[in-house]
C-alpha cells in the first residue's frame, strides 16, 4: 500500500538516493556520485518545500472555505457595557457644574473602559447621574460585577474624586477560538436541513445564544414556563419541543427569547424561511444557572501537592476547576471523577480527594442536571486543602 504521509527532506533524500544509486552499474557511473549527490539535495529539498507549503496552503484552503463558501464567519466578539457613577469628596457637593466629557478613561480590575455619552455633577450635587460607558477592548474579562470600577484615568475637575460602576458590566464576549467555529460550523452543515434539532440550534446561535439545549417530548409536554419580551413570566401550554438558551455570560432576557422566538418561526421568506416542522409546537424557554456549592457547603478537594508555592497552587487548582466548569453544557452532570482527572493533569499533584458534599435538602451532590439546567461554581465556593 502507498504511505502519503507528508515527508521530511531526509526522507525524500534517501527515498531518491536509493533511487538512483541502485541503477549504478560501472565505475563510470560511481564517478558522478558527487554530482548526483548535489543534484539530489537540491531536487529533495524542494520537494520537501513543496510538501510544506501544500500542507500550508491546504489548511488555509479549510479554513477560508468555512467563511468563503459557506459564510459562516468567525465572532469577532463584544464589549462590556454598563453604568457609572462619578462623584466629589464624601459629604462634600460642587462648587460649579462639573464637566464629563465623552471618551472619558475609566479603570477597574486593571481593565480600561470609557463613557459613551456626555455628563456632569450639577452644583451643590455630591454625585452625577448614570452615564454609560463601554470596555476598550473586546473580552468577557470585562464583564464587571458591581463597584470594581475605581479609578478615574482622564484629566477631570479635581473636585471630582470617585467613580464606580452601579451595574455589573455586561455582555462583553471573546474572539470565537478555532475550536469554537469549528463546532459552530459543523452545527450549521448539519442544521442545513434546518426543520431538525442542529437546525434549531443553529437558529438560535444566529440571534446570540451561546448556551442551548433543544428537548423533545413524547408525549407533548403540558406546559412550560418562559418570558415576554419586557421580562414577564408565560406559560406555552401543549408543546413538542423546548429550546432552552442563555447568553454568553449566561444570563437570559425576554429580548433573547423573543429573538429566537421569532428566528425559530421565519417570515416565509428565502432568508428566513422557519426552522419549526409541521405540526410541532416549540417553546422557547431561559435556562436556569445552577450553583451547587455555597458558603456553607463548599465543593472540598484534598491534594498532595509537591508544589513549592502553597499560595500559588492553590490557586492554579481553582481556576482549573472554574475553568472544567466552565466547559458544561446545558444539562451536562456533574461527574467526580472527571473532575479529579482534571485536578491530576498537574505533575506535581500525587493524589485527590473530593468529599461527596450535599445539596440544603439533603440530596447527594452531585445529582443529575435537569435540561434546562446549566451547572456553574463561583470560585469562593472552592476549597482547597493540602495533605
Amino acid at each position: 500500500m502507498n504511505d502519503y504521509k507528508i515527508k521530511s527532506y531526509e526522507e525524500i533524500y534517501n527515498d531518491m538516493m536509493l533511487l538512483f544509486f541502485g541503477n549504478i552499474t560501472s565505475n563510470t557511473d560511481a564517478n558522478q556520485g558527487n554530482v548526483l549527490c548535489s543534484f539530489l539535495e537540491v531536487v529533495a529539498r524542494v520537494l520537501s518545500e513543496a510538501y510544506l507549503y501544500s500542507q500550508i496552503g491546504y489548511s488555509d484552503y479549510l479554513n477560508g472555505l468555512v467563511e468563503g463558501a459557506f459564510g459562516v464567519k468567525r465572532l469577532q466578539g463584544t464589549k462590556a457595557e454598563g453604568q457609572v457613577v462619578f462623584s466629589v469628596a464624601e459629604n462634600e457637593v460642587a462648587s460649579k457644574f462639573l464637566n464629563i466629557p465623552k471618551d472619558t478613561e475609566i479603570m477597574g480590575d486593571g481593565i480600561i473602559f470609557k463613557t459613551i455619552e456626555h455628563g456632569g455633577i450639577e452644583k451643590n450635587n455630591n454625585s452625577s447621574s448614570p452615564i454609560k460607558a463601554v470596555a476598550k477592548e473586546f473580552g468577557s474579562n470585562a464583564n464587571l460585577s458591581v463597584g470594581k470600577i475605581s479609578v478615574i484615568l482622564s484629566t477631570l475637575n479635581p473636585e471630582i474624586r470617585k467613580v464606580t460602576n452601579i451595574q455589573a458590566f455586561k455582555n462583553g464576549s471573546n474572539r470565537e477560538l478555532d475550536n469554537e467555529l469549528r463546532k459552530r460550523f459543523v452545527n450549521y452543515l448539519r442544521g442545513l436541513q434546518k426543520t431538525n434539532v442542529y437546525g434549531m440550534r443553529e437558529a438560535a446561535m444566529s440571534v446570540g445564544a451561546k448556551y442551548i439545549n433543544v428537548v423533545l417530548f413524547s408525549p407533548a409536554q403540558d406546559k412550560v414556563e418562559s418570558l415576554n419580551y419586557d421580562g414577564s413570566s408565560k406559560f406555552v401550554e401543549n408543546i413538542n419541543c423546548a429550546v432552552y438558551v442563555c447568553a454568553e455570560d449566561k444570563t437570559c432576557s425576554g429580548q433573547l427569547i423573543s429573538a429566537v422566538e421569532d428566528r425559530l418561526r421565519g417570515d416565509g421568506s428565502p432568508e428566513n424561511p422557519g426552522y419549526i416542522p409541521a405540526g410541532v409546537k416549540v417553546a422557547v424557554a431561559p435556562i436556569i444557572v445552577e450553583d451547587r456549592f455555597n458558603e456553607n457547603n463548599k465543593l472540598e478537594v484534598k491534594v498532595k501537592s509537591a508544589y513549592p508555592d502553597k499560595e500559588e497552587a492553590e490557586n492554579i487548582i481553582r481556576n482549573g476547576i472554574v475553568d472544567f466548569f466552565n466547559r458544561f453544557e446545558v444539562g451536562e452532570s456533574l461527574l467526580f471523577s472527571n473532575l479529579i482527572l482534571e485536578v491530576r493533569r498537574h505533575t506535581w499533584i500525587s493524589d485527590v480527594i473530593i468529599t461527596n458534599p450535599t445539596t440544603e435538602d439533603g440530596e447527594d451532590n452531585p445529582a443529575p442536571t435537569m435540561p434546562n439546567r446549566l451547572l456553574v461554581i463561583n470560585p469562593d465556593h472552592i476549597s482547597v486543602v493540602f495533605e
